[in-house]
């Protein structure tokens, strides 16, 4: 989830909000002069980022400019730009950048000469040139340096790249904390004291009403479905059959159903002398079975032997659904539900979706930057 979130924000920071900001009707909306985003980008003068001036009217900034034309040695119309303060009409270039703006209108204006594009020049203060992005720009941009930094860049990535097909994803608390945090430390008392399959038990749970005609599981043949079901889940390494506990199963021993009818009529309470019967009867009426006379449901709780949270417990997870998908019954259904289900299943999702989110986002970056 983690490495997910920041895949997801370096390519939306790095790729769709740069395409977004370089439309014209939004991004001269956001980045306007004197709105708090613009201070803090690039379009206010001091700050390390590229300050735009239109020439040659008036300057993106709110400022005056002043216009002075001049002829070149070779004879055509150049113009030097001269910003000045509303108040005080103080300079705001200095010799240094007049002589460098009048050296590239000079060359623009022999290109386009009397062309309509001269009044959409730009023209690029000091501050371009004493931002890191702009040096790193240029020496990115010299082929030779550019050919050295790409060879180093890669032979940082390719020895932890080949590697990267055989990575998977996690759910394990143990790579989420820190090892002397509290909640770690709760986690392993705890685990080591009850069992960490105690802690996050799973619940198979039966289901009467999905047949064309609601069966209760008080019956014989619900008995043996549940039976069914429940010797197939202990086949498992990591949940024997005493890891079960439900109207059907306790203690390690299934229960039958004839067993089941005398708990109920010996009930929960103390007249009932005998241990087992008043427990199953308290389990059935007050732990396991859907309210009602005829109950339409009930669970069984199975508690694994390891961590849900690991590998070991994300395997028996995947082999039990398995096992419970080929099951089959006209009167009944049964789902695997708690422990690491739900956490498992939403990783999974958000990472099936990461390639599907990359294309978008690429195909709205090159929609955006070639469109506007």
């Amino acid at each position: 989830g983690a490495s997910f979130a920041i895949l997801c924000a370096l390519a939306v920071n790095l790729s769709l909000t740069p395409a977004i900001l370089s439309t014209k009707w939004l991004g001269d909306f956001v980045l306007h002069p004197n709105r708090i985003l613009s201070m803090i980008c690039c379009n206010e003068p001091g700050n390390p980022g590229r300050t735009k001036f239109k020439v040659p009217n008036a300057t993106s900034s709110g400022r005056k400019g002043v216009m002075k034309s001049y002829e070149n040695s070779e004879g055509a119309v150049s113009y030097d730009l001269i910003l000045t303060d509303e108040t005080h009409e103080e300079p705001l270039l200095d010799a240094d950048d007049r002589q460098s703006a009048r050296s590239r209108n000079s060359v623009r204006s022999n290109r386009s000469h009397n062309s309509a594009d001269s009044d959409e020049e730009y023209i690029d203060t000091q501050d371009l040139k004493s931002s890191l992005w702009y040096k790193i720009g240029r020496f990115l941009l010299n082929p030779c340096k550019g050919t050295i930094a790409l060879i180093g860049i890669m032979g940082l990535i390719v020895p932890v790249a080949v590697y990267f097909p055989q990575t998977t994803n996690s759910i394990s608390f143990d790579l989420l904390l820190p090892d002397n945090s509290p909640t770690q430390v709760t986690f392993q008392t705890l685990g080591e004291i009850f069992g960490f399959g105690m802690l996050s038990p799973y619940y198979l749970v039966f289901d009467g009403s999905k047949g064309a005609t609601q069966s209760p599981m008080d019956t014989a043949d619900a008995f043996q479905f549940m039976h069914d079901t429940v010797n197939q889940i202990a086949q498992l390494e990591a949940t024997p059959l005493e890891n079960f506990a439900g109207i059907a199963v306790l203690e390690g021993a299934m229960i039958p159903y004839v067993e089941y009818e005398l708990a109920l009529l010996c009930g929960p309470s103390e007249h009932c002398h005998r241990e087992i019967l008043r427990t199953q009867a308290y389990l059935a009426e007050h732990k396991f079975n859907s309210p009602g006379d005829r109950p339409l449901g009930t669970k069984i709780a199975a508690s694994l032997d390891v961590d849900v949270f690991s590998p070991a417990g994300v395997e028996w997870l995947l082999e039990a659904r398995e096992i419970l998908g080929n099951l089959t019954s006209e009167k009944y259904e049964v789902v695997l539900v708690g422990g690491s289900c739900i956490l498992y299943d939403v990783v999974q999702d958000v990472f099936a979706a990461f390639p599907l989110m990359i294309s978008i986002t690429m195909l709205v970056v090159f929609v955006l930057m070639g469109a506007f």
